[in-house]
């Protein structure tokens, strides 16, 4: 069955289907991509606050 086959409301219906599912593809990745900038900044906060304790140590 092709896409061509279903009636014209279907295939609406079929492309709004698969762009909520690109959509949802998309804030996936990009939820991903946050959680990482959000893990990397942490262990930068980390390294700062050891440089700065280790500076207030000397």
């Amino acid at each position: 069955m092709h896409l061509s086959d279903l009636r014209a409301d279907d295939q609406r219906a079929f492309h709004i289907a698969q762009l909520e599912h690109e959509r949802a593809n998309a804030s996936a990745a990009t939820d991903r991509k946050a959680k990482l900038l959000h893990e990397e900044l942490a262990k930068f906060h980390m390294r700062a606050a050891g440089i700065k304790r280790e500076s207030s140590l000397v």
